[in-house]
């Protein structure tokens, strides 16, 4: 029997909810039937095992809002919601809800939804609520960022900045030693100043349980105290992590990273304007 045959079937449907949870290296495959059930095979071509879990949704709906957000209820202690915890994910967690009928001999399971969790806030004491985003509100979009500026607009070792590999981070990758660690700030053995400057405005790369990489952003600097944006949760002393010098965005800095040509602000732009109603226009 088919799904569509079990679907619109009068009592002969038992629906199943899968969630297939991917962050980094990690995946979590939840189910909200009573038991355990193998369905499916992964990449591998190894079966699939589908924990049964206290878990629910207001279901998909169409039209609305682009985002199409999915609203999902977990308890308090599921590793998703524990996830957003403490800080806001360096990488996207993405969710895919299929479906499935008990008994269901093709074991066929239909794709209902597909997106990223972005968020977990407090339902109540016991129950978190996974906020997740579809696929189509989720691409990363950019509205008209270059503008005429004394600043440079791009982003450190990104598109604009690393023209021709000029600039990759990983010619200005440091080794560090995590030496001592509380919520917020750490400080590292053997440290020395980046000949860039400073690693204010810069950031962290570490390797998670699962051999991915997660990353921090670095708020300050001052010597060996480095202030994280957000926590150091991931962090324990005597972990190896990579840092990377920030830059402030002036054409000083830019000249430390030897990659000036590529500086794309406009250091002697005048500091009157033609819109604003100066009559020396």
């Amino acid at each position: 029997m088919t799904f569509n045959t079990i679907e619109i079937s009068s009592e002969g449907g038992r629906p199943v909810a899968l969630y297939d949870f991917r962050y980094g290296n990690t995946r979590w495959y939840y189910c909200t039937a009573d038991e355990d059930q193998i369905v499916g095979k992964d990449e591998a071509g190894n079966p699939i095992t589908w924990k049964a879990h206290t878990i629910s949704d207001g279901g998909v709906t169409q039209g609305g809002s682009d985002q199409n957000d999915l609203r999902i209820l977990v308890q308090e202690d599921n590793p998703i919601a524990q996830l957003f915890r403490n800080t806001q994910l360096s990488g996207k967690c993405w969710l895919t809800v299929r479906r499935w009928h008990l008994g269901d001999p093709e074991g066929e399971t239909p794709l209902i939804w597909m997106g990223t969790v972005i968020g977990a806030p407090e339902q109540d004491d016991a129950t978190k609520q996974l906020v997740c985003r579809a696929l189509g509100g989720s691409y990363d979009r950019q509205g008209l960022r270059l503008a005429w500026s004394r600043m440079c607009p791009h982003v450190l070792y990104g598109i604009g900045c690393n023209v021709n590999n000029s600039n990759r981070k990983e010619d200005h990758a440091y080794p560090r030693v995590i030496e001592t660690l509380d919520g917020i700030r750490f400080s590292c053995t053997g440290h020395e100043e980046p000949d860039e400057g400073t690693f204010s405005g810069g950031f962290l790369e570490f390797a998670r349980e699962d051999g991915s990489l997660d990353r921090r952003a670095i708020e300050k600097q001052d010597g060996n105290d480095f202030v994280v944006l957000g926590s150091t949760y991931g962090l324990s002393v005597g972990k190896a992590v990579t840092l990377y010098p920030g830059c402030p965005r002036n054409t000083t800095t830019c000249k430390a990273f030897d990659n000036l040509p590529n500086y794309g602000g406009f250091p002697h732009l005048p500091g009157t304007s033609p819109f604003d109603g100066s009559p020396v226009f």
